[in-house]
């Protein structure tokens, strides 16, 4: 989806060129709409609709500022002069008065240091403006304005129109960035803004008029780019060489000048290229033995001849942390590895044996696969390798094959070009396997993977490179793989269903985290941190659910642990212990259904430290029901009930004296399924309380 850029400028012209430059570069990427402060004080209808707002200057910016609101970026942009216009300038004699134009102080002050930056410091430049108090200057007959003629005195009679002032190299790279769209849309920027440069000097030489001060003003601007720049003319002899470029191949410029460039810098050959006219783009050098993209472009005169060629040279390690830099960006999003090994809780044997192997295989850059039950923390353990590994400044991107639709998974692993399918997104997207690059991929429930995806995953394991769909290139990744895994591959390879090669690949460094059951003296560790992660200080258990909580078999694991701790934290009054009937219902249930079997066994009392023993009788297990029942719907409408009030209204269906009624609800009150109020407040009904109604209804239910 295109973003949306509203351009904000004092004229409308300032707007119209603005957006023109925009729109040249990045027409597929964004949307903009305009805001000339000359034309409306008020702000169009879809201001509010912007993403970002770029401003034309600083003054500018000041009088709309208390039209932005929330957090959404502004930027007041650097402008520059087009070097196209420049030549206009030499008609002038040295020591001319003129006058330069704009709207504002402002902008009339920045236009003239523009000017003297590109050497024309030999002129007597006077600011003039709409509402200038001085009085105006009849002697001064010229005047200097940036696309703003209708802004010029009356009585000057030579205008030289030098253009809009347009966004700077860094403008455009913060506006990049802003806009999250592929940085290498900076270099076809630049090269475009450098070719300008050199073919218009390229012009001026031809037309002998070039100044020596602009000459050399034109050399320092060139020497401010970080990249190599490097000219030839039609002959490939060197006319040309920055100072980046001088750093960069530690040549010296005075020795080179007028020599081939071919014999100076035998890695690079422009003599093809001034022969065909056709540049190149992104081409890998290897020269004196480290590793560069070369660029270049023809430089047409005016006949259209070609008169030379400009070539930009960027060491690829630079090209490489730029990568990083704006794959760090892509971490904001959320491909961040958030965990360590210190947020692995338990002090078991087990776990320190299975952690320090991990520590270990962190180190290395083998593919490790990580094998246990749901819930036991493979994630965690992931994130934790990640961050432990030479990779930790690289992003962590986690993909589980269990949630992804089987038809979107390729799409989503490996990208897809423009067009690649219906309903594909304008301009493709990236993989997941590119945005790990230089970082860790996690391949969650792999066991998941359909043949297909294991057929591309084992050429990628192997190759090390992707290829997107409906792309004939490949494109090489440097990651690291971990994957998991809560099935045992191993049968999969067995019955057919997981590739035994794939396995293999995958299993280079195996790691088996253990259940939580066979670490039992970690359970009260982890019920405490997640206490304490919830909010409350200390979950303070009682015997008989410390000793549920350390026997129970924990089917989910951790996962599941932590829900129970976060479920107690919530139903249990922080003034009392919590007790083995305030587990979840599923739990109850689950002890219901195992007390014959479970008994004094593994030191859980099963339904009878729940329910007293009488309860297993059915009848008297319906007579608890009636009573449960009766008092809930009294709670329900927020009053209590009192116990000859429960005895007249279960009278027909159940008998009951006085003295049995009392011993029930002393019981159900010691058990904590009801509340007993104090003088005429009457019996409610607790959250347990209504646990065990449930379940007897169910059970009632189900019979």
């Amino acid at each position: 989806m295109k973003k949306r850029v509203c351009v904000i400028g004092h004229t409308e012209s300032t707007c119209n060129y603005i957006t023109h430059q925009l729109m040249k570069f990045l027409s597929q990427h964004i949307e903009v709409i305009t805001w000339s402060t000359a034309q409306s004080q008020l702000p169009p209808p879809e201001f509010s609709t912007a993403d970002i707002f770029v401003v034309s200057n600083q003054n500018v910016c000041r009088s709309v500022q208390h039209q932005f609101q929330g957090d959404k970026p502004v930027m007041v942009a650097n402008r520059v002069i087009g070097t196209e216009y420049l030549d206009k300038l030499f008609d002038l004699e040295p020591g001319s008065k003129v006058y330069v134009v704009g709207t504002t102080a402002e902008t009339v002050e920045n236009t003239i240091n523009i000017l003297h930056s590109f050497g024309f410091r030999n002129f007597e430049f006077t600011p003039y403006y709409p509402g200038i108090p001085e009085n105006i200057d009849k002697e001064i007959v010229t005047a200097i304005t940036t696309g703003l003629p209708y802004l010029v005195p009356a009585h000057i009679k030579t205008i030289i129109d030098l253009g809009g002032k347009g966004l700077n190299l860094s403008t455009f790279a913060e506006l990049l960035q802003y806009l999250e769209v592929p940085m290498l849309i900076l270099n076809d920027i630049s090269h475009y803004y450098l070719e300008t440069i050199l073919q218009n000097t390229q012009e001026i030489r031809t037309m002998g008029r070039q100044s020596e001060l602009l000459k050399n003003r034109l050399e320092v601007i060139l020497d401010t780019v970080d990249e190599a720049i490097m000219a030839v003319d039609q002959n490939e002899n060197v006319v040309l060489f920055n100072r980046a470029a001088e750093s960069m191949l530690m040549l010296d410029q005075g020795q080179i000048l007028g020599q081939k460039m071919n014999q100076i810098v035998p890695g690079i050959d422009l003599s093809d290229c001034l022969k065909s006219g056709e540049g190149i783009r992104h081409e890998i050098k290897n020269i004196s033995e480290k590793h560069y993209f070369l660029n270049a472009n023809v430089i047409l005169d005016e006949a259209q001849s070609i008169g030379g060629m400009v070539a930009t040279l960027q060491p690829i390690q630079e090209i490489q942390e730029l990568d990083i830099q704006i794959r760090r960006e892509f971490k904001k999003k959320g491909n961040l590895a958030k965990y360590t090994f210190e947020d692995i809780r338990g002090s078991s044997p087990e776990l320190k044996g299975v952690i320090s192997l991990a520590k270990r295989f962190a180190k290395t850059e083998l593919t490790i696969l990580l094998e246990s039950e749901s819930g036991a923390g493979k994630e965690l353990f992931a994130q934790s390798i990640h961050n432990s590994s030479l990779r930790r400044n690289g992003p962590f991107v986690a993909v589980n094959f269990a949630a992804i639709p089987a038809n979107l998974v390729e799409s989503e692993l490996f990208g897809y070009e423009d067009g690649a399918f219906t309903g594909a997104r304008k301009g493709g997207k990236l993989g997941l396997f590119e945005e790990a690059h230089m970082g860790t991929i996690f391949l969650d429930e792999i066991g998941s993977a359909s043949s297909e995806v294991q057929n591309r995953l084992l050429r990628v394991l192997e190759e090390r490179e992707v290829r997107r769909l409906g792309s004939g290139k490949v494109t090489p990744v440097d990651v690291r793989v971990i994957a998991a895994t809560n099935v045992n591959l191993e049968n999969l390879v067995a019955e057919k269903k997981f590739r035994e090669d794939l396995f293999y690949r995958l299993c280079t460094l195996p790691i088996m985290i253990p259940p939580l059951r066979d670490r039992k003296n970690d359970i009260m560790v982890l019920v405490k941190y997640f206490a304490a992660k919830h909010g409350q200080r200390d979950l303070d258990a009682d015997a008989s659910l410390t000793d549920f909580l350390t026997h129970y078999a924990w089917p989910g694991n951790v996962r599941e642990l932590q829900n129970v701790v976060h479920y107690l934290c919530s139903v249990v009054d922080i003034r009392r212990s919590a007790r083995l009937q305030d587990i979840p219902p599923y739990l109850l249930r689950k002890l219901g259904e195992t007390a014959p079997a479970d008994a004094n066994q593994d030191g859980v009392k099963g339904i009878s430290s729940l329910i007293p023993r009488e309860f297993a009788d059915p009848k008297t297990t319906e007579f608890v029901g009636l009573i449960l029942a009766e008092i809930s719907e009294s709670t329900l409408l927020l009053s209590g009930v009192g116990w000859q009030t429960l005895i007249r209204r279960i009278a027909d269906r159940a008998k009951v004296s006085e003295h049995q009624m009392k011993k029930w609800l002393k019981l159900l009150s010691h058990l904590g399924y009801v509340e007993t109020g104090k003088t005429r407040q009457g019996t409610r009904i607790t959250a347990s309380g209504e646990e065990l109604l449930a379940i007897i209804q169910e059970q009632k239910g189900s019979c």
